[in-house]
């Protein structure tokens, strides 16, 4: 189990993340421990650990969204979607004008990383085998959105796609 723990000589808040102490920028709900800003400078989104969610923990994504209508329309959406493609919503809790959603965290590089990487040599070149295995595993997942959801991303770009090697979410 994590044990939080405060540093007296530089007030750096740690926990330990399976068997590896690092520091955290604050606890929310219960014990999401929030280790880093992620995604969009536009959104407040962030990787979180919860020691207590499972033997070892899991990590989460937390977002903090504005109470309103397009905020409850967004979490109906977030709670139909039940593939391992997509995150999906653990539990949100209203905090005065916030709403802080738990999705699931799914590993990956964005595909704009991706192929920034191979663009400047830190990857291989993909062969088309690859390509067609990471397109159809786009497009399912697409489909998937728009005929069993009902669903329009509305901003399918790179930097908003995950390549992963988790076989459910290549599908």
């Amino acid at each position: 189990m994590a044990e939080p723990a405060e540093h007296s000589e530089n007030r750096e808040r740690t926990v330990n993340v399976r068997g590896r102490t690092r520091p955290y920028l604050e606890c929310r709900r219960r014990d999401y421990f929030l280790l880093e800003r992620v995604g969009s400078p536009f959104r407040e989104s962030y990787l979180a650990f919860d020691p207590l969610s499972s033997p070892g923990g899991n990590f989460f994504l937390v977002q903090s969204l504005p109470v309103g209508k397009s905020t409850e329309q967004l979490l109906r959406v977030l709670s139909r979607l039940k593939s391992d493609a997509f995150p999906r919503v653990m539990e949100w809790q209203r905090k005065r004008d916030q709403i802080d959603v738990a999705l699931t965290w799914v590993e990956g590089i964005s595909f704009a990383d991706y192929l920034q990487n191979i663009r400047e040599g830190r990857r291989p070149p993909v062969d088309p085998g690859q390509a067609l295995r990471l397109m159809n595993g786009l497009a399912n997942s697409v489909c998937h959105l728009h005929r069993r959801l009902q669903v329009a991303h509305g901003d399918l770009q790179p930097a908003n796609v995950l390549v992963t090697s988790h076989p459910a979410a290549c599908k």
